[in-house]
């Protein structure tokens, strides 16, 4: 890693709040600011631009996430050419962009240098207390008159609110993982740590979706798990259990609305029908796949419409973070899973490698992490099933920084045991 100098630093910055800023303005910037769309395509100029230059000029702090990000890249590029060939539609520029912005965020997180630890934990608590502060006066009520585009839907007077992070469930996801990035990052500040976590979780339960509340239930036993195995460390588990439980405490308080809120997001009949179109559409995508032998080799990547929000008639070009988005067209044809989009895109085949890379050049730089590693099995085990957000920068960004977290915890203790 070559020595820093100060417009190098200035660009890391640059790169890092262009991402943060995006983050505390993403849902006012799609739907209430005139040009907001544009603070989104702005960041991907700054975070590509910086990315370029440190790379050219040999600023590379974890070189196991750059050859992961680069072999991902081109196998993309490369698999997405050569299936496009037998194919009617040669959607070349899609396969470019959506290689190229997925792979974005890990090609960030390779030259972006330990020594930012301490801002990034500020900007991380400054954009879970946002969200916590949104979905917590939102739920009341109290920002239906400063942009109606934020409440999403309404259960026993409690309302469901999108946040600074994306909808409901989406911005509740990627909260989670930032909250985790967090953890990892932080070993010092116990009250604020604790502040935090009940703030961030009275607003996840709030989100009222019902893959976060899994993943609330599986962090609580995540954290039971390493108390109990007392294993001495900067990592304490106890301190977060408390902030769960003070957290759990202030909503059963609250039981006569939220309780009843909970109850009636469970009951309600259009989360039936919900459940009944996400099968149909699981069901649909499948005979897609079937039918066109997609499983195998798939569409090539960023071609498949099973993850788009524009209807298939539409070239889907720069979706994701596409001014042609609109939230009536986003239940069209997305069977809300990531593993399905895969194998429709890139295949069995495609599947297996991406996960070889995965194994081979993340997993040993997280292995000693306190959260990136349970980070990454949560994904796996919630988000890749019931969403596709994962193939939007936004979340892209939030989980290549809970790997980046746990790289650096994982260096800590091995220099330690060294």
């Amino acid at each position: 890693m070559r020595r820093r100098t100060k417009p190098i630093t200035f660009l890391i910055y640059a790169m890092l709040l262009s991402i943060f800023i995006r983050w505390w303005l993403y849902w006012e910037a799609l739907f209430s600011i005139p040009i907001g769309p544009y603070l989104v395509y702005f960041s991907e100029f700054v975070v590509t631009g910086g990315v370029l230059i440190l790379l050219i000029n040999g600023y590379v702090e974890i070189r196991n996430f750059t050859k992961f990000a680069i072999l991902l890249f081109y196998f993309l590029l490369l698999h997405g050419f050569l299936v496009t060939l037998f194919r009617e539609e040669y959607r070349i520029l899609d396969i470019i962009i959506s290689a190229w912005y997925v792979t974005l965020p890990f090609l960030f997180i390779s030259v972006l240098p330990f020594a930012q630890k301490k801002i990034l934990k500020y900007l991380l608590a400054l954009t879970l207390g946002w969200f916590s502060i949104q979905v917590i006066f939102g739920s009341l009520g109290l920002l239906i008159g400063i942009s109606q585009t934020l409440v999403y839907d309404e259960y026993a007077n409690v309302y469901r609110v999108n946040n600074t992070l994306g909808g409901p469930t989406a911005g509740a996801q990627n909260a989670f993982l930032l909250l985790l990035t967090f953890l990892e990052l932080d070993t010092d500040h116990r009250k604020l740590k604790i502040i935090l976590v009940v703030l961030v979780l009275v607003a996840l339960i709030l989100n009222f979706s019902r893959s976060v509340w899994i993943e609330i239930i599986l962090l609580t036993g995540y954290l039971l798990y390493k108390s109990l195995k007392g294993k001495t460390s900067s990592f304490r588990p106890r301190e977060v259990l408390y902030a769960i439980i003070i957290g759990g405490l202030i909503i059963f308080l609250q039981r006569t609305s939220i309780f009843v809120a909970i109850q009636a997001r469970l009951s309600k009949v259009s989360t039936t029908e919900s459940d009944i179109r996400r099968l149909n559409k699981i069901s649909y995508a499948i005979g897609v796949i079937k039918t066109y032998n997609y499983q195998w080799f798939g569409t090539g990547f960023g071609t498949s419409y099973l993850r788009s929000w524009i209807p298939e008639s539409t070239k889907p070009i720069l979706k994701g973070f596409s001014s042609t988005f609109t939230l009536s067209n986003y239940y069209l044809l997305s069977p809300h899973n990531t593993y399905l989009v895969f194998l429709g895109e890139i295949g069995f085949v495609g599947l297996l490698l991406v996960f070889g890379l995965f194994i081979k050049y993340i997993y040993p730089k997280i292995k000693f992490s306190n959260f990136a590693l349970f980070g990454v099995f949560v994904v796996l085990a919630t988000t890749m099933m019931t969403e596709t957000t994962l193939f939007l920068p936004n979340s892209l960004y939030a989980f290549a920084m809970l790997l980046w977290a746990g790289a650096s915890s994982t260096i800590k203790r091995t220099e330690t045991q060294i």
